[in-house]
């Protein structure tokens, strides 16, 4: 994969996409969990751990079109939930989660989520501090503006430039084949435009041409700079017109663990906290530099950072001394939800008694560990609590965690998620 010749700055992470292409772990065709198939739906101790068996599609296809028709006969609609959540082609033509929805809608419906895990806290905040969401999440300030008026700026959760946002899309055939959607949305955006005194080529044109570049939008955007010019004029759409510090609607809920301003809650996971003594040790599950969330997992770029074939975690040099580890050295990661296995790193970077395991590694598990619950490969949410940030937002908040950290003795487990499922071909092996 190539980047673009005029991009200034291209991704690293691009080198992630040609191995995921013919992955082993690429599923080439419908399988289903032999347990299922031969048993029906149901709980089963086999789900999990079990092979799957494959199908051509028209078996697939009527497999599932008869579970879909017995839990609405059932159970109804309300019983069938819209999943599917996730980045697969997000904001384009194949957005997994739209056409999902658009599907279901056709048989009558289903029960859907609220927000997103991405966003959080921040899609249910806002609107009662600012009065818009989006007017933050998708029109913030310019980077000129802020570099010409900002001397100092406090990011919580840091300001990753491999994340950008994209609008999703979804639709369905209609008659037309691939390229006729692309000249079908391609003309509504265009006549957009247009409409707006752009000149945009043809479809013709631009297909010829390979490319069409965008002009380039104003260099400076101040956020809610209307208001801030005539806040009478341009007022918010809170109930006061302004920016809410205090939020007389938030406190009218009452919820304890939301008050309607500003107030400090002691964390249930902190240094300062009882459980420390037992698991003394701060971990930060963070945005992993090496993909995006779990994503090409498999790709070049992650995988050059793996240690033993695990997730890196980072640990101070003096608290690595007073376990015995040393930086290559395999440990466990555990609290009492569960551990994982993950390769250490010995950096100043960061503060005594805190480590820093990134998120995303895909889930290995391993049974029976005497431990408890074992992701041998580094994925750090089996330590993470699984609880809402409070009661009104029912954010995530999977970044924080107290743990304690040992050098692991003995065998290692063997990974297993660089193979194909169970019973399935991989990519390679399709006729």
């Amino acid at each position: 994969m190539v980047p673009h010749p005029d991009d200034p700055a291209p991704s690293p992470l691009l080198a992630n996409v040609p191995g995921g292409l013919r992955h082993p772990t690429r599923v080439a065709r419908p399988a289903v969990r032999r347990g299922w198939l031969e048993g029906g739906p149901g709980p089963a101790d086999g789900r999990g751990r079990e092979e799957f068996v494959e199908l051509d599609w028209d078996e697939a296809l009527d497999l599932l079109a008869a579970e879909l028709n017995r839990v609405r006969r059932e159970h109804g609609n309300e019983a069938i939930f819209g999943g599917s959540y996730g980045w697969a082609s997000a904001g384009r033509f194949h957005h997994a989660q739209s056409q999902l929805h658009r599907f279901l809608n056709t048989i009558g419906g289903f029960t859907g989520s609220r927000n997103s895990y991405s966003n959080g806290t921040s899609t249910v905040l806002l609107p009662h501090l600012v009065g818009s969401a989006d007017a933050v999440l998708r029109a913030a300030s310019s980077w000129p503006t802020i570099v010409e008026n900002t001397e100092l700026i406090v990011a919580f959760g840091g300001i990753p430039a491999k994340n950008v946002f994209v609008t999703p899309g979804g639709v369905f055939t209609q008659g037309r084949d691939a390229r006729g959607w692309l000249v079908h949305l391609y003309a509504g955006w265009r006549a957009d435009l247009v409409g707006r005194g752009i000149d945009v080529p043809t479809f013709e044109e631009f297909w010829a041409a390979g490319e069409y570049r965008l002009p380039a939008g104003p260099s400076h955007y101040t956020l809610f700079e209307r208001f801030r010019a005539d806040p009478d004029a341009n007022p918010l759409a809170t109930p006061s017109g302004r920016i809410e510090i205090v939020s007389a609607t938030v406190g009218s809920f009452g919820y304890p663990d939301c008050a309607g301003h500003p107030v400090w809650l002691e964390p249930t996971e902190w240094l300062g906290a009882p459980q420390a003594a037992v698991h003394p040790l701060h971990l930060i599950a963070n945005q992993p530099s090496t993909r995006l969330h779990s994503q090409l997992d498999g790709g070049a770029v992650s995988q050059a950072a793996k240690i033993a074939g695990r997730e890196a975690v980072r640990i101070h040099p003096t608290d690595a001394a007073a376990r015995g580890i040393a930086g290559g050295d395999v440990v466990r990661v555990f609290n009492e939800r569960g551990g994982c296995l993950a390769g250490a790193v010995l950096t100043d970077d960061l503060r005594p008694g805190v480590v820093q395991l990134p998120t995303g590694a895909w889930f290995d598990p391993l049974d029976d560990h005497p431990s408890g619950p074992l992701c041998v490969h580094g994925n750090p949410n089996v330590l993470t609590a699984d609880v809402p940030t409070s009661r009104l937002s029912q954010g995530c908040v999977g970044q924080h965690a107290l743990v304690e950290i040992k050098r692991w003795v003995g065998e290692l487990p063997p990974l297993t998620v660089a193979a194909s499922p169970p019973g399935t071909r991989p990519w390679s092996a399709r006729p």
